[in-house]
């Protein structure tokens, strides 16, 4: 009896041992897929992306663990994370996965952010900063005005001496501004925006001088209601009127009043609506999007984005400077600058090669092409197809002026304009006016 029992026992253990091997060899394949990772989502953001895993070769039971990648998060803004655009997505992943490549013990992961309102980028780093900061991101990207805010809220790391002094030099002086707040780096300018006029043919137009815009006789759109002070066409205009002494006092946030270039250009408004070239209902307007309608119709300011986008849909285009006094091309330039979170020295360090990397002249180029933006390195606008628009676009960076906070200097400015357009005041009695109000 006990010898039957034995041999019974004796199977067993010849059947656990086989079925222990078989599970063995099954573990011990080719591959090995790395699972997709989970992540909680803030508000505003879609869920964490990572680049596709790629396969490696197995490791064995016996060989030592190796060291836990470095995760790096990136929020990437709506208008350059679209969504449901393919091509844009499968672009990023292209140039993250191929980072991870060169760089070896690191993943990047990113996520779609809003840019305004609860959940935008700027917002969250406010609320999420001082009680989750292990929710916020290593880089991000910012418009101007929120990357001044983010370096008086203490939310944002300082370039200076860190970044690429090859980039850095590669920069349009006016984009390099861009990412400076008090003549300190705290950003790297990635995508821009200019704003100029466009208008379809068979309409041919020459000379963008005050006085050539009026001789021309061609209806002129632009948003001149002023969102936060004074807006972009008008506070061009008056910059590119003023001596060049007094425009360089602009770069550190003051607006100089001179009542000679004040009067110059609203003297051109007052002529305008006297001639019907301007209608008051331009002040109803604070973007471009608002008279997407009137863009048959004579001139129209829009942005290089808008621009690209519907030359990207075929639309056929003539482009122009925004008018001035002189006829002198001036612009008011925006756009996108990576900014640095993380307080980590490790992370820190990853990041800057991060961005080293997105700016390389050829991922650059391509990046900025699928976004319809226009990058902010020379080598890489000269990559564009499109020379005609890239040398006018060219001119217009050398010549670009920033966005200004709003100010008491800034608000008077839109009421004269105002009241100047509805027929309220002359120019001449609408310069006073200023001068009254900022000498009181």
């Amino acid at each position: 009896m006990l010898s039957i029992i034995l041999r019974h026992l004796s199977i067993r253990l010849r059947f656990l041992l086989t079925l222990v091997a078989a599970l063995f060899s099954s573990c011990t394949g080719d591959t090995l897929v790395t699972p997709t990772r989970s992540l909680t989502s803030l508000p505003g953001e879609t869920p964490a992306h990572t680049t596709t895993a790629l396969t490696v070769e197995a490791v064995s039971a016996t060989e030592a663990t190796e060291t836990a990648p470095l995760r790096l998060m990136i929020w990437l803004p709506e208008p350059l994370y679209p969504v449901d655009d393919e091509a844009i997505a499968n672009l990023l992943n292209t140039q993250f996965a191929e980072f991870e490549t060169s760089q070896g013990n690191v993943e990047v992961e990113w996520r779609r952010k809003k840019v305004e309102d609860v959940g935008g980028i700027i917002s969250t780093l406010r609320t999420a900063s001082p009680v989750a900061p292990g929710a916020l991101p290593d880089l991000t990207l910012l418009r101007r005005s929120d990357l001044v805010l983010a370096v008086q809220l203490g939310l944002i790391q300082p370039l200076e001496g860190r970044a690429s002094s090859a980039i850095l030099g590669d920069l349009y002086d006016a984009a390099l501004r861009l990412g400076q707040v008090d003549g300190q780096l705290y950003g790297l300018p990635y995508m821009l925006e200019t704003q100029h006029l466009i208008y379809r043919p068979p309409l041919s137009l020459t000379g963008w001088s005050f006085a050539d815009v009026l001789a021309q006789d061609v209806p002129f759109v632009f948003p001149a209601g002023g969102a936060n002070g004074v807006n972009d066409v008008f506070l061009v205009q008056y910059l590119a009127a003023l001596p060049p002494d007094e425009a360089a006092q602009v770069t550190s946030g003051e607006l100089p009043i001179n009542a000679e270039a004040l009067r110059s250009v609203l003297s051109f408004y007052q002529q305008a609506v006297e001639s019907s070239v301007i209608t008051p209902s331009v002040l109803d307007f604070t973007t471009p999007i608002d008279y997407a309608a009137f863009l048959g119709e004579g001139t129209a300011l829009v942005t290089s984005t808008t621009y690209l986008s519907l030359s990207a849909r075929g639309e056929v285009l003539e482009f122009a400077p925004i008018p001035t006094a002189s006829g002198n091309d001036a612009t008011m330039l925006d756009g996108w600058i990576w900014v640095m979170t993380t307080t980590n020295a490790e992370r820190q360090e990853m990041a800057l090669q991060l961005m080293d990397w997105m700016m390389d002249a050829q991922r650059h180029g391509d990046y900025s092409a699928a976004v319809n933006m226009v990058p902010s390195q020379r080598s890489t606008l000269r990559r564009w197809d499109d020379a005609a628009y890239g040398d006018f676009v060219d001119v217009l960076l050398n010549n670009a002026f920033l966005p200004l906070s709003e100010s008491a200097a800034t608000r008077a400015m839109q009421n004269a304009l105002g009241s100047v357009l509805l027929g309220q005041r002359t120019a001449d009695e609408a310069t006073q006016e200023v001068l009254n109000q900022l000498t009181e």
